[in-house]
């Protein structure tokens, strides 16, 4: 199917994106570099410079004192208005160009001790290229100050790193060539950061983007930083496609005419990841309804991929606001057949008729169940409307991931499924239909551990003597069993049968560094606490069951933009071939820099 591969493609950007600046707490930063300077530091100027211990610790003590007054000055003077480089970022990339100082110092006292060599200045002076180099790379490519600024932001550290040292340590040697080599050094480590750069950006412009691939990391972590989504926004927005849209809904009116329940299913995807496009559109449609209708809404996951992802907020919030807008509702009246179930090879359906509407769910768990593709969708419509119905609901359970989705044959299997299921069903008795509903949110779980803030929405359909649950939860999927572990939990409080589904919200995705950048329900959720949720959320939906009118409508908004498959696929291509040339150019570059470096230690 199609939709695997955009699903790999939103994974790898999901976990790419997670990963960037998942730095240590602001403590744990401040310890690393009390222990580099205050202990470290010491240590290779008592090694190296045979200082006594005292003056040697002094002199940590001072570096520790630069690194932090020269990031808070750095923060407030020139940073501010950056988005990225706040006070705790600046001390990491501090204490990582330091490191790196650090380390070719030790080398240069290893060599001195091991082979009598004469060149612990000379490393300490690599050091300091080493340090500056890596600065630089990391505010031309991720700050957004300008040039002359980010160099400046880079190199003043260093330089008086530099100069600190030289003074301090009282080495002739290191203060007489330390001016001059850092005079020197300076331009070259500055031209070869813009030339990688510049190479790195090269794959951004030759894309269909035509932009900087340094402009797209900016955007990148500009969103997973600070939750600034204007920029990764505007991109999607300029570079989307245009699609007619439409959201599905199944109303539950009481008998004085107010909203019971509704079940919205959008055409839509919830995507890319955190807060960006329509990641969090099923919580954003359910609790629209709840505050417009006084009602409880299941917002499910429909037949889409992430080529139908909405590329912005404002996209969204158009949607949203179409959805609340009078709808010319078909009344299905207040009968209604009982589920239906039935499983083909892996895949399982359900169906359940409403007048001229059939509800189907579709699910291939224990089996990975992620996007399905429209092809599923467009068979089983051809083969309800030749049973004579009007409508179709059709939801995409998605309520099991292990791996990627095993296309082959699944897509004829879903379709059979349902079609048997759907036969089953219109040979069933028309009944009356009572509807409850009942929502649970679960205090002790966020996104970070994948539970969305619409938690567990509990519809109970009973016809006749049968009781259906559906189970909606605002999360990613779900590890595989605990469906089978939630529906076996129902069967203790009289459910007959039903489906556990989630609603594939996106906001869950990008915040926490896992495999998939994201945690399905049940990887870290404890599974006796959820089932506890839904058993109560079950239990009080079976209280406040009654009869209920049906309706069915559908919201069509034309002209929203989507981001389209081509861009899902060429935004992964950048990210990987941008890698792949940064690898190249930083092997090729850099050594010419360090080569160069070396000759100019060697001329002083």
């Amino acid at each position: 199917m199609e939709g695997n591969d955009l699903n790999e493609s939103i994974d790898r950007l999901t976990r790419m994106s997670s990963s960037l600046f998942t730095f240590p707490t602001f403590k744990r930063t401040l310890f690393a570099l009390m222990l580099s300077s205050l202990f470290l530091w010491p240590l290779s100027a008592l090694l190296s410079t045979y200082y006594d211990a005292i003056s040697s610790l002094a002199y940590g003590a001072s570096l520790l004192c630069l690194i932090v007054s020269s990031d808070a000055i750095l923060r407030k003077a020139i940073l501010a208005s950056d988005p990225i480089y706040d006070f705790r970022r600046c001390l990491v990339l501090s204490l990582i160009s330091s490191s790196a100082w650090l380390l070719l110092s030790f080398l240069g006292w290893a060599l001195e001790t091991v082979l009598n060599w004469r060149v612990w200045v000379k490393t300490f002076l690599l050091g300091f290229c080493a340090s500056a180099a890596l600065r630089l790379v990391a505010f031309f490519t991720t700050s957004s100050i300008g040039r002359a600024k980010a160099a400046l932001s880079a190199l003043l550290q260093p330089i008086l790193f530099l100069i600190l040292s030289s003074a301090w340590l009282s080495l002739n040697e290191l203060s007489v060539i330390a001016f001059r080599f850092a005079l020197a050094a300076i331009p070259t480590l500055t031209l070869g950061a813009l030339a990688f750069v510049r190479t790195v950006d090269a794959v951004g412009r030759r894309s269909a983007f035509e932009m900087p691939s340094t402009s797209l990391l900016k955007a990148f972590l500009a969103s997973w930083a600070e939750g600034l989504n204007d920029p990764i926004e505007g991109i999607l927005e300029d570079h989307g496609e245009e699609s007619d849209v439409y959201t599905s809904i199944l109303t539950f009116r009481r008998a004085d005419g107010r909203v019971k329940a509704m079940i919205v299913i959008p055409s839509f995807h919830p995507g890319p990841f955190k807060d960006v496009g329509s990641s969090s559109i099923p919580f954003m449609i359910q609790s629209a309804i709840e505050r417009e209708y006084g009602c409880l809404a299941s917002v499910l996951h429909g037949l889409s991929g992430h080529d139908m992802d909405l590329t912005s907020r404002r996209q969204s919030e158009r949607v949203v606001k179409a959805i609340l807008e009078p709808l010319s509702p078909s009344p299905l009246g207040s009968m209604a057949s009982p589920r239906a179930q039935s499983k083909v090879g892996e895949a399982s359906a359900g169906s359940q008729i409403f007048g001229s509407c059939a509800f189907i769910t579709l699910t291939l768990a224990p089996k990975t169940t992620e996007d399905l593709s429209k092809e599923v969708g467009e068979k089983i419509l051809v083969k309800a409307k030749e049973r004579g119905l009007q409508d179709v609901m059709i939801v995409n359970a998605h309520n099991s991931i292990e791996g990627p989705l095993n296309s082959e044959g699944a897509i004829d299997d879903l379709v059979e499924a349902a079609v048997k299921s759907l036969d089953a069903a219109l040979g069933l008795e028309l009944k009356p239909v009572r509807v409850g509903a009942a929502k649970e949110i679960l205090r002790e779980y966020g996104v970070r551990e994948g539970i969305g803030p619409g938690g567990i929405v509990v519809i109970v359909v009973e016809v006749g003597d049968q009781k259906v649950a559906y189970v909606t939860i605002d999360g990613n999927n779900m590890v595989p069993g605990l469906r089978d572990k939630i529906l076996k939990a129902l069967s203790e409080v009289n459910i007959d049968c039903g489906e556990v589904m989630t609603t594939d919200t996106h906001i869950v995705n990008g915040v926490v560094r896992a495999p998939r950048g994201y945690r399905p329900l049940g990887e870290v959720v404890d599974h006796n606490l959820l089932i506890g949720y839904v058993k109560r959320a079950t239990l009080n939906a079976l209280d406040n069951l009654e009869l209920v009118e049906v309706e069915h409508g559908t919201a069509e908004i034309g002209g929203v933009k989507v981001v389209g498959a081509k861009q899902i696929e060429e935004l992964s291509s950048i990210i990987e071939r941008t890698v792949k040339r940064a690898k190249i150019a930083a092997l090729t570059i850099f050594s010419a820099v360090s080569a160069a470096s070396i000759v100019l230690l060697s001329a002083l």
